[in-house]
């Protein structure tokens, strides 16, 4: 597969990196994508370009911004890529805002901020 362009091969490292973050499946990505589960995991290896409206339909999917498919793609060593759901705290942070603030009843949100203390303080 040396044909595959290093761009692609990060983007789709990346999109696979975002989907296992999120707790999504193939199977469970692909309906709400509008993708074939054949097409997802020839993005996620960088056998095909991801195009414009697919990647507006995933970060739509996954919480996600077009920066978020391209993050890390200049600090990477050559043919270097990144690694199964290996995300940034900063990335882990932005993802649970994210689903945080799609959370409407206030009484859920605190029980959340104290679960997340609770985590916090813990040794």
């Amino acid at each position: 597969m040396s044909d595959v362009n290093p761009i692609d091969k990060h983007v789709g490292a990346r999109l696979r990196a975002l989907r296992e973050a999120r707790g999504f499946s193939a199977e469970a990505l692909v309906r709400p994508a509008g993708l074939s589960i054949d097409r997802l995991e020839r993005l996620e290896d960088g056998r095909e370009r991801i195009s414009v409206d697919d990647m507006r339909r995933l970060c739509e999917v996954l919480g996600a911004t077009p920066a978020d498919f391209f993050r890390g793609l200049n600090e990477e060593r050559p043919n270097s890529g990144p690694t199964g759901g290996d995300l940034s705290i900063e990335e882990e942070g932005r993802l649970l805002l994210a689903d945080f603030r799609a959370i409407e009843d206030a009484r859920k949100r605190r029980m959340l901020l104290m679960i997340a203390a609770a985590f916090a303080r813990e040794k």
